[in-house]
């Protein structure tokens, strides 16, 4: 007969390992959050306005490691790898589902290796023309390809890029063709593009706001659900003729795959807190962000999708990053 003793001992280490004991001892330490890109960046931005509210809400210090390269898969894969306790988290972002689609041949990090927690904000990609190109329409603008295929210009931070991506689902649904002009980064492309050395490209608002409110550039359509209440004046592809037609770029957090499900959630009501108060959604506001706080099984749902989409367009179209 098993000692008394032993069978309280056996009772108090099964509650302790017990998924509510779990989420009330968390965190007893600080959290570590690492961002696949440098410093500066969009994703990195969202992350440090959110920090001081996290670090308040959970009563430990959220610490931010920016480790770029690889396509965003050097963090994916040291993320990945980290123990599954709620202590190291990655800044997801649109790669972690495309790069596996678009580097067939290699092993990378997907998203399916990882617990969501929840998308934090949104950056609906618009479509933007150079004040040379005679079109002040979307559907002006696909009225000209279509009269002189492949003579119109767009470019993209890169092959495989987000931007790149939209751009050739566009051509599809337009039943246009755009001929592609890759670029290394943003910069150098938006720079053609201002100067109209080539004439469209698809970029998110924290870019194009600026030069479109400076009068160097004219944007066309957002690919978005609604109208952006930063550019209440642009209208959606929706409302130019094509229903359905959204796309965005988008910061997420993500946990490792076994991370106990009260910490997943844990983090999920703190982040969804910080997301709603009417002080950061005023700063997403500024650079064209859209706050966007979404339960787990939701973030997983959208994750799921996005694979699917994706990753059909990149095989038919025969899309492979460089």
């Amino acid at each position: 007969m098993a000692h008394p003793f032993a069978a309280g001992a056996a009772f108090i280490l099964a509650f302790a390992c017990a998924p509510g004991a779990i989420s009330q001892s968390y965190p007893s330490k600080p959290i570590r959050v690492v961002i696949p890109y440098p410093p500066g960046g969009i994703h990195d931005t969202v992350l440090r306005l959110l920090q001081p509210r996290l670090t308040e809400s959970l009563a430990q210090q959220i610490v931010i490691e920016n480790r770029p390269g690889a396509a965003g898969n050097i963090a994916a894969e040291a993320v990945a790898k980290s123990p599954a306790d709620g202590y190291t988290l990655l800044v997801a972002t649109d790669s972690l589902v495309s790069s596996p689609q678009l580097h067939r041949n290699t092993s990378l990090t997907t998203y399916k290796e990882f617990a969501p927690i929840t998308k934090l904000a949104t950056y609906p990609l618009a479509f933007l023309c150079s004040t040379v190109v005679p079109a002040p329409t979307l559907g002006e603008l696909v009225a000209r390809a279509k009269a002189m295929p492949g003579s119109i210009t767009v470019a993209s931070p890169g092959t495989g890029t987000q931007n790149h991506l939209v751009a050739e689902l566009f051509k599809v649904i337009a039943g246009i063709d755009l001929l592609h002009v890759p670029y290394k980064g943003a910069a150098p492309a938006m720079a053609d593009v201002t100067a109209g050395r080539v004439h469209c490209i698809f970029m998110t608002p924290a870019v194009w706001m600026p030069q479109v409110k400076s009068g160097k550039l004219k944007v066309l359509a957002i690919a978005s659900a609604a109208r952006l209440p930063a550019a209440p004046d642009v209208p959606t592809f929706a409302e130019s003729g094509y229903p359905g037609f959204e796309a965005e770029n988008y910061t997420g957090l993500v946990a490792p795959a076994a991370t106990p499900a009260s910490i997943v959630e844990r983090l999920n009501q703190v982040a969804i807190r910080a997301i709603r108060s009417p002080e950061i959604q005023a700063r997403f506001n500024e650079f064209g962000a859209v706050a966007a706080p979404t339960t787990p099984s939701e973030y997983l749902a959208f994750l799921r999708r996005e694979d699917t989409r994706w990753g059909k367009l990149i095989l038919e179209r025969g899309i492979q990053a460089e």
